[in-house]
C-alpha cells in the first residue's frame, strides 16, 4: 500500500515536531539578538576588559541559572493532588544543573566579547550548524505548510491545526485547580440539589475526584423526577477520595464548559464534600512541542559556547567533522541506514497486531551499530592514521597543544557522529508514526487517530537519546585506543567491548550463575561500560514510561565514563612518539 492512499492525517506527529524545531529557530533567534544587544550596552566591555571581569559575569549568571533550574526542578517534581509523594532526585538535580549552568553561564558571557560578536554568524554556517540549520528550516517550511494547507484540500496532511495551537495557548490555564470544599444540607424530596461552582471544559478534564462524608448524588443540570438517571452520579461517603478518569465519567457530562454541579445529600446529616479536578489540554501531545523547540534550542546554544570558550579545540573539531562527514562512508552507512528501516516496514513480523513494537526494537540496533561503526573508523582514520602519517606532527606544530588536539578530534568525531545519528534518527520517527496507521489499516481496522502514531513516536525518542549517549562512550573509547592502534584492532577491541557490556549483565542476573563466573563478570563491569543501562527495550515492549531520572542518570554515568576515557586518552598521548 502507497503512503499516498493510506487514510488518516498520519503526518500530524510529524508536524507537531515540525512544529517544535520552530519555534526552536525563533528562540535561536531572540537569544543571537539579545546577545548582540547586552554585547552594546556595556557587559561586552566589560568583558572584554579583563579576565576577572569575563569571570564576575560568568559566575552571576551561572548562578542565576542554577537557582532558576532548581526553581523549574522543584515545580516539575511537585506532588500532584491525590498524587503519590516522590523523590526530587535533589542528587541528581546537582550532579545534571551544576556542570549545566556554569557551561550556559560562562558560555553567555563569553558571547558579549568582541570575537563573539564578529564571528558568530560563521560559526552558525559551519560545520554541524549548517546542516542542523538546513534540518531545522526545511522542518519549519512544513510546520508552515500543515497551516497552510488546512484551506488547501489537495495538501491537507494535519488534523485541526488550529485546535492544536488552541490547546497551547491553554497549556497554562489547565493542571492541578484547587480544591473545591463544601457543605451540603441535608436535601428535601423536591431540593434540586445545591450548586457547587467547579468551571472546567469537558474537553479538557483529565480526572475528577470526590470526598465525600455522606451519601451524595450530582448532575451538571438541576435534578428533578424527569431528570435522567443516567447522567446523574451517585457516592457513598468514603473516608478516601474517589478518582474518575475523562473515560469514566464523559457520558454523563455534557460537551462544553461546565460552571456548576447540582449536590443533593441523601442522607439525614450535613456532608462534607472536597471536589478535585485536573485538566489537561484538548490535544495533551502539544507539550512535545517544548520538548522539541529546548532541544533544538540547547543544541545551537552547545554549539555557540563551546566555539566562545574552547576556540583552538572547536577549530580542530570542526575541520573533523567536515572531514569525515565528507567521506563516502558517511554517505552509505546513513542510505543503508534509512534503506533498511524503509525495507522492514513492510516485512511481516507476525506478532499478532504488535508489529510495530518488533519494528522499533529492530530499528534502534541497526541506528546504533552503524553510528558505533562509523565512531569507531572516523577515530581510526581521524587520530590514528594521522599519528602514523605524521600529519599530527604537523598540526602540533601550531601553537596547540597536544590535549586541545586531542579534545577537538573527540568532539569533531562526536559531532559527526550526531549528524548520522540525527538523519537516520528522524527517519525513524517518521517511519514509525507512518507504521502505526498502515499497521491498522493492514488489519482492517480503518483509519486509526494520528495519536497512535504519536505514542509510538514518543516511546522512540527515549530510546534514541540513549543510543546516542551509548555511542558517545565508544566515541571517547575508539579515541582512546586510536592513540596507541590501528583501526582494525580498533575495531576487534569495541566489538568485544559492545558485547561484553551487553551480555555481562545478564550473566550476573542468573541465580545459579558459577562464583567464578560472578566474580569475572562484576571485574568486567567495573572496567568496561554497562552497556544495558541504555537498552530500553523491554520497556517499549511493555508499553512502559522512560522515566526522565532514568534519562538524567544515564546521562550522568556516559558522561564519567567518557570522561576517564578521555583522561586516559590524554595520558597515553602525552608521551606517544609522533615523529
Amino acid at each position: 500500500m502507497m503512503i499516498a492512499n493510506l487514510p488518516g492525517e498520519w503526518l500530524t506527529s510529524f508536524w507537531l515536531l515540525s512544529i517544535g524545531v520552530g519555534l526552536g529557530l525563533i528562540l535561536l533567534a531572540l537569544s543571537v539578538g539579545l546577545f548582540m544587544l547586552l554585547s552594546r550596552v556595556g557587559l561586552g566591555r566589560v568583558v572584554d576588559s579583563s579576565r576577572s571581569g569575563f569571570m564576575i559575569v560568568g559566575g552571576v549568571l551561572s548562578g542565576l541559572s542554577l537557582v532558576l533550574g532548581l526553581l523549574v526542578w522543584s515545580w516539575f517534581t511537585r506532588v500532584p493532588a491525590g498524587g503519590v509523594a516522590q523523590d526530587p532526585g535533589w542528587v541528581l538535580a546537582f550532579l545534571l544543573l551544576v556542570p549545566a549552568t556554569a557551561f550556559f553561564g560562562f558560555g553567555t558571557a563569553g558571547m558579549f566579547t568582541r570575537r563573539a560578536q564578529e564571528q558568530l554568524f560563521e560559526w552558525l554556517g559551519e560545520g554541524i550548524s549548517f546542516w542542523l540549520l538546513a534540518i531545522a528550516i526545511v522542518m519549519s517550511i512544513f510546520a508552515v505548510f500543515g497551516i497552510v494547507g488546512q484551506q488547501l484540500p489537495l495538501i491537507r496532511f494535519v488534523s485541526k491545526p488550529v485546535s492544536m495551537l488552541e490547546s497551547v495557548r491553554r497549556l497554562p490555564l489547565t493542571g492541578v485547580q484547587p480544591e473545591i470544599k463544601v457543605s451540603i444540607n441535608p436535601g428535601l424530596i423536591d431540593d434540586a440539589g445545591a450548586p457547587v461552582k467547579v468551571d472546567f471544559y469537558t474537553g479538557e478534564l483529565k480526572r475528577i475526584g470526590f470526598n465525600t462524608s455522606q451519601r451524595i448524588e450530582f448532575s451538571t443540570d438541576p435534578i428533578t423526577p424527569e431528570s435522567d438517571r443516567e447522567k446523574i452520579l451517585e457516592m457513598a461517603g468514603a473516608t478516601e477520595t474517589t478518582y474518575f478518569n475523562k473515560v469514566d465519567v464523559e457520558e454523563k457530562l455534557p460537551k462544553g464548559y461546565i460552571e456548576n454541579f447540582y449536590v443533593r445529600n441523601l442522607s439525614d446529616r450535613p456532608a462534607e464534600l472536597s471536589i478535585m479536578v485536573e485538566t489537561q489540554p484538548e490535544y495533551p501531545q502539544v507539550t512535545g512541542i517544548f520538548v522539541t523547540m529546548f532541544a533544538t534550542w540547547a543544541a545551537f546554544m552547545v554549539i555557540l559556547f563551546q566555539s566562545v570558550l574552547m576556540p583552538k579545540e572547536s577549530a580542530i573539531a570542526w575541520s573533523t567533522f567536515k572531514t569525515e562527514t565528507s567521506q563516502p562512508l558517511f554517505g552509505i552507512l546513513l542510505g543503508v541506514g534509512i534503506v533498511f528501516l524503509m525495507i522492514a516496514l513492510y516485512i511481516p513480523y507476525n506478532t499478532f497486531g504488535e508489529d510495530i513494537k518488533m519494528y522499533i526494537t529492530t530499528g534502534r540496533p541497526v541506528i546504533l551499530l552503524l553510528s558505533i561503526f562509523f565512531a569507531v573508523w572516523a577515530s581510526s582514520k581521524s587520530v590514528a592514521e594521522e599519528i602514523d602519517g605524521r600529519t599530527a606532527l604537523t598540526v602540533l606544530a601550531k601553537p596547540l597543544s597536544r590535549r586541545q588536539f586531542l579534545i577537538g578530534k573527540a568532539l569533531g568525531i562526536g559531532w559527526a557522529v550526531g549528524l548520522l545519528f540525527l538523519g537516520i534518527g528522524l527517519c525513524f520517527l517518521f517511519l514509525v508514526s507512518y507504521k502505526t496507521i498502515y499497521d491498522g489499516v493492514e488489519a482492517s481496522k480503518g483509519s486509526l487517530p494520528w495519536q497512535d502514531g504519536y505514542t509510538e513516536m514518543a516511546k522512540v525518542v527515549p530510546a534514541l537519546v540513549l543510543g546516542y549517549m551509548e555511542t558517545m562512550v565508544f566515541v571517547f573509547i575508539s579515541v582512546m585506543i586510536s592513540t596507541r592502534l590501528a583501526v582494525v584492532s580498533n575495531l576487534m577491541i569495541c566489538f568485544s567491548i559492545y558485547m561484553l557490556g551487553h551480555i555481562t549483565p545478564m550473566l550476573l542476573e542468573k541465580e545459579d550463575t558459577f562464583e567464578t563466573v560472578t566474580v569475572v563478570g562484576q571485574l568486567i563491569t567495573t572496567v568496561i561500560p554497562v552497556l544495558e543501562h541504555f537498552d530500553v527495550s523491554a520497556a517499549i515492549v511493555g508499553d512502559a514510561t522512560v522515566p526522565a531520572a532514568y534519562l538524567g542518570w544515564a546521562l550522568v554515568y556516559s558522561t564519567l565514563y567518557c570522561g576517564v576515557a578521555l583522561l586516559i586518552a590524554l595520558i597515553l598521548f602525552e608521551d606517544r612518539d609522533l615523529s
